[in-house]
């Protein structure tokens, strides 16, 4: 039964990723794109926690690495924070698709 819980959640996780990634790559409207990139920032950075403390506690390399995942999200929140240009906001919007990906992949394996 729990392991048929855990696969809900994570085709229900996988679901609003692949949703929040389509709809930033979609919208075009400043405020709607600025939003969804917000919420998609504290969804990686979500991932990244959640999938630190299903490990083991002793597995602590694997644990640096999705914390690190995790906080591409973050990085892509400051540079969106300081950027003047395009350019950097997609950095930003790269950034934080990298670590919604990198997230539910590591998720998987």
């Amino acid at each position: 039964m729990a392991l048929g819980i855990l696969l809900m959640m994570f085709v229900a996780m996988s679901t609003v990723s692949i949703l929040g990634l389509s709809l930033l790559v979609l919208v075009k409207n400043g405020t709607a794109k600025r939003r969804i990139f917000y919420v998609l920032s504290v969804w990686g950075m979500f991932i990244g926690v959640f999938s630190a403390s299903s490990l083991p506690s002793n597995y602590i390399a694997q644990r640096c690495v999705v914390l690190c995942i995790g906080l591409l999200s973050a990085a892509g929140l400051l540079i969106h924070f300081r950027a003047r240009r395009d350019s950097m906001r997609f950095a930003a919007y790269g950034l934080t698709a990298a670590s919604v990906i990198l997230g539910i992949l590591k998720l998987y394996l």
